[in-house]
């Protein structure tokens, strides 16, 4: 199988089949995204949205002007698409999701103003929607979505939802605190659901505000995060986190799972295996941690200053890293022999993903986050860097998806790299090619005029044939003063022994590398010729006592 994926750009679409240029459409596209079995993308124009195969060739084009989001279904049956609601003559807003079949026949429309948490949510074989209205929960039916909702859950008090994968689909709820109340998180079946269902499963607690959830792939169990806007304490400026975890089955189990670094919850995820997940947690350099499905820690990584963590789709390796204010590090462990791998450089990461054959890592910065150096990197899993491509504003990119069970398996032994690709070359080479020459920036309306040296002096007002001004005297009186401090500055050395200029310039040196040691314990990654400077402290430092004495 041939890896591929998509990147969408300021100027166009590029989908990249085995690191060369398999599609572009030269157009500004709004979005983009493939659909979960990766036979399909989807793109949004300004006056369209596209249905296309994986190689882009266009299967139907949908009427909508201005799409600003769109998603597939679990199953790949049907497109949902978001616009901007507007309200009508009739002050009602418009009906601004609509779900379509792949052939481009609108199947159901409703209203959702805002774009946060927009999309219904399928079952895993399509056969059901699910839609949040105020504290209610409605259920369709796809084969018949003309009949509106078939089913309904009302739960007072509820702030959000979430829908579990896997052929028995469950629906948690999210209840937050009030006048003294616990929040709650409950646990329902959604097969038969109504106002009288009865709960599977159940967690009290305070300390919530919102709530992150996360199911396994099997949809069994239930990691969610709690998050209170303010730490009473006062040690946490983003509030305060915990972790629960709530099960399905085993008779509905509930744990609360102990973390022990105090701190913040960075990232937490599970592995593909559906028996264990990973936190990230604590005040940096952040602990990262394995537990097992009922909560307990197998494994320690260490502390580093990382806040991502992510599965490959085998769940052989594991990628922890520490993007967005930290340096960019990332480390890929073996899940089998719990060993390091490799630590790669990743510095200004926006976007990170592994591929879908679990051998290599995509890595991108992207716009509006950062909007310079915007390019894609693919890594293989041993650190080697194997294709780069600098993309001028880079909006968005993702590989496409495929069949885990179309790859062949891992071996016992982590397979070689393969050859990195000429862009590497040109890039760890950049001596090759001639740098680009390029003049101060200037304004539209002075362009095509001399260059300046970057300053001027505006002229002043003279009378025609007058004599021309003389300089004003304030500039002799600063020559004179900066050459007399110059001169004191220069008896003041003049005074200093050979001795004494010798200690103080290796004083110099030892608060540079105080400041390069306050840099590499924030997690800054420093060069060859600092980490040297480092090396050299205690020579200095003894030198300086030989001096002295």
């Amino acid at each position: 199988m041939q890896l591929e994926y998509g990147l969408r750009s300021l100027k166009d679409l590029k989908l990249i089949k085995n690191f060369t240029n398999l599609f572009d459409l030269p157009a500004e596209v709004k979005i983009f995204k493939y659909s979960n079995c990766g036979q399909y993308l989807a793109y949004a124009l300004s006056d369209s949205v596209i249905i296309a195969n994986s190689a882009g060739s266009t299967l139907s084009q949908l009427n909508i002007k201005q799409c600003q989001d769109l998603q597939f279904s679990c199953k790949s049956t049907y497109l949902q698409t978001w616009t901007r609601s507007v309200r009508l003559d009739n002050q009602d807003f418009s009906e601004n999701v609509e779900i379509w079949s792949l052939d481009g026949t609108k199947q159901f429309s409703t209203t959702v103003k805002q774009i946060e948490n927009w999309t219904l949510n399928f079952t895993s074989d399509d056969k059901y929607a699910v839609k949040q209205q105020s504290n209610e929960i409605l259920v369709y039916d796809t084969a018949n979505w003309s009949k509106g909702f078939t089913n309904k859950l009302k739960v007072d008090g509820m702030i959000t939802y979430s829908l579990s994968p896997g052929q028995n689909p469950h629906l948690a709820t999210f209840i937050a605190e009030k006048k003294g109340a616990p929040a709650s998180l409950r646990l329902y079946s959604l097969v038969g659901l109504s106002n009288s269902s009865k709960t599977v499963s159940q967690k009290t607690f305070f300390k919530a505000d919102r709530v992150m959830m996360k199911w396994n792939d099997i949809g069994t169990t239930l990691l969610f995060q709690t998050q209170t806007d303010f730490d009473k304490t006062n040690k946490n400026y983003y509030g305060e986190s915990n972790l629960y975890l709530l099960s399905t089955i085993g008779g509905g189990y509930d744990a609360r799972i102990t973390l022990d670094k105090p701190g913040p919850i960075h990232d937490f995820n599970w592995s593909p295996n559906s028996k264990e997940f990973i936190v990230i947690y604590g005040y940096m350099p952040a602990k990262a941690t394995l537990f097992d499905q009922r909560g307990n820690p197998t494994f320690d990584f260490g502390t580093n200053p990382r806040n991502f963590t992510l599965f490959n789709p085998q769940a052989r390796f594991i990628l922890i890293a520490g993007f967005g204010n930290l340096a960019g590090q990332v480390d890929i462990w073996d899940r089998k022999s719990l060993k390091k791998v490799c630590q790669i450089d990743c510095s200004n990461t926006s976007h990170c993903e592994w591929s879908p054959d679990g051998r290599f890592i995509l890595t991108a910065t992207c716009s509006p986050r950062l909007r310079v150096d915007n390019g894609v990197k693919v890594w293989h899993l041993t650190g080697k860097l194997i294709d780069i491509k600098p993309i001028e504003e880079l909006y968005q990119v993702h590989w496409r998806p495929q069949d885990v069970s179309n790859f062949p398996d891992f071996k016992s032994e982590i397979e070689p790299p393969p050859t990195p690709n000429q862009s590497v070359i040109q890039y760890q080479n950049p001596s090759d090619s001639k740098p680009k020459i390029t003049g101060a920036y200037k304004p539209p309306h002075a362009r095509g005029t001399p260059s300046s040296s970057g300053t001027s002096t505006p002229k002043s007002k003279q009378i025609p044939g007058a004599p021309s001004p003389k300089p004003p005297p304030q500039r002799k009186e600063k020559d004179n003063a900066s050459q007399a401090s110059q001169a004191s500055a220069s008896a003041q050395n003049d005074q200093l022994t050979p001795v004494d200029k010798k200690v103080r310039n290796l004083t110099k040196k030892l608060k540079a590398i105080e400041e390069l040691k306050d840099k590499q314990n924030k997690g800054e990654k420093l060069e060859k010729t600092q980490l040297a400077k480092l090396d050299s402290e205690e020579e200095i430092t003894k030198e300086i006592a030989q001096l002295k004495m």
